[in-house]
Parts: C-alpha cells; structure tokens; sequence
C-alpha cells in the first residue's frame, strides 16, 4: 500500500515539474518573441527628413518592451515616418527614435534683413485672435483725428449762409500689415498644442516695419499707426482681418 502511495506522488511531483517547466519554456519563448523600433543609423540635425537610410531596426525582446511602445516608433511604422515632419531636435547615431522627435516644433520668429519686429495692443473685446494666424494681413480702425474748427465751404460767395462741411468718418483704416506674432504665438494655435507651449499675451500682435542700418523705421503706415497710438495712450486698437490668398493650418 505505501509502495501505491509512493508512485501516486512521484507521479504527482512529475506532472507538476512538468507544468513548471512547460509554463517556463513557454515564458521565454514569449520573452524571445521580438519586436523591432526604430533607430537612428546616423545623427541627424533639427529639421532633418528622414530617409530610409537613416534608420536601422533594433529588435526588443517582447517582454522587455515595457513603456517604450507608448513613446517609441515601431519600425513597421517607418514609412509613415519618412513621409513625416522633419526631426524637432538633433539626436545622435543609435539612439532610439521617440515620437516626441517627430513632433511639430514651434516656428521661429520670421523676420528678413532690414525689418524689425512692432508689437501693438489690440482690443480682444471684439476680436479674437486665434482667427489669425502669423502671415496674413490685417488693417486697424482707428479713430479719425478731432475735426476741430469746421471749414466753411460756401456753395455760393453771396450767400448769406453758408453751409457746413460733411462731418468726417469716426474710424480711419490703416494698413494692410502682415502679421508676425500674436502674443508669444509664431505660428498657427494647433502647433502651439502640439509643442505643449502655453499661448500667452494674444491682447499684443507684433507685425513688420522696414527699419534702415540704423534701425529707425522706414514705413510712413507704421509711422502713422505709432503716432494714433501715441496721442490714444496706446489704447487697444481694433482689428481688421484681411481677405487671405491661402487660409495656412
């Protein structure tokens, strides 16, 4: 009877040294599983494209992935990659390509030689900024200047009274002018989500003026338009939108 006994459990003790060792080969065949992300063959500067031969595939054992797939770049994904936007930043030969290489990078302030940058305060009472987008063109309504003492304009040298002048307009336009900045935004609102950069100061839009070697202005509008401000106390002036050739997204 114990001789039964005795087989009964070598038998039991097999079967779960079995199990045990099933469950083991077949945990590490799982950890021998790969999957391939994305790496970098060479470095590669901000603003690159990539190309296929810029990448090179880094096989991971599936169980060591972790995290990495929610901020890596599965190689199977690098056609979309090539076809992207270019590198926000430079990384180095080897390094793993994370999606946060390929994101959208705020634009840079666009000024060409010989222009200056004017920021000007803008009533956002009743306009909204985020409708502008850096590159279109705007005009300011501001008021007409104080008509003073009217002129006389006498339809007939004899008459005895004669009659008034035609009371002036309330707004007087000035501009187009393109846009360069609407606050600390340099480029569409999307962009500034995707960055993860804060939108600040969009009652301020910054524009462009022509400025000579000594950096004083060269633009009768701006001139114009800084001396409204000035006798205004820089109040906010109100804003125009432009028709635009091409609506940028």
């Amino acid at each position: 009877m114990k001789n039964i006994y005795g087989l009964l459990l070598a038998l039991g003790l097999g079967v779960a040294g079995g199990l045990f060792n099933w469950a083991y080969l077949r945990s590490e065949a799982r950890n021998m599983e790969m999957t391939s992300f994305i790496a970098l063959a060479k470095d590669v500067d901000r603003g690159h494209r990539l190309e296929e031969r810029d990448l090179v595939p880094i096989p991971i054992p599936n169980g060591s992935v972790g995290n990495l797939k929610n901020f890596g770049v599965f190689w199977s994904d690098r056609g979309s990659v090539i076809a992207g936007e270019p590198m926000s930043r430079y990384r180095e030969a080897g390094s793993l390509l994370l999606r946060e290489d390929m994101k959208t990078p705020p634009p840079e302030l666009n000024l060409g030689p010989g222009e200056a940058l004017i920021s000007l305060p803008i009533d956002t009472r009743t306009f909204t900024p985020s409708l502008v987008v850096p590159g279109d063109q705007i005009s300011f309504l501001v008021p007409s200047a104080p008509a003073g003492v009217r002129s006389i304009v006498a339809s007939d040298p004899a008459a005895k009274d004669p009659q008034p002048a035609a009371p002036p307009e309330p707004f007087t336009t000035i501009g187009p002018f393109t846009v360069v900045s609407m606050g600390n935004r340099l480029g569409s609102t999307s962009v500034m989500k995707a960055a993860k950069i804060p939108q600040l100061q969009e009652n301020v839009i910054g524009i462009k003026a022509r400025v000579d070697e000594n950096h004083k202005i060269q633009d009768a509008l701006v001139t114009k338009l800084l001396a409204v401000l000035g006798s205004t106390n820089y109040r906010p002036l109100a804003v125009q939108l432009e028709p635009q050739r091409a609506r940028r997204k």
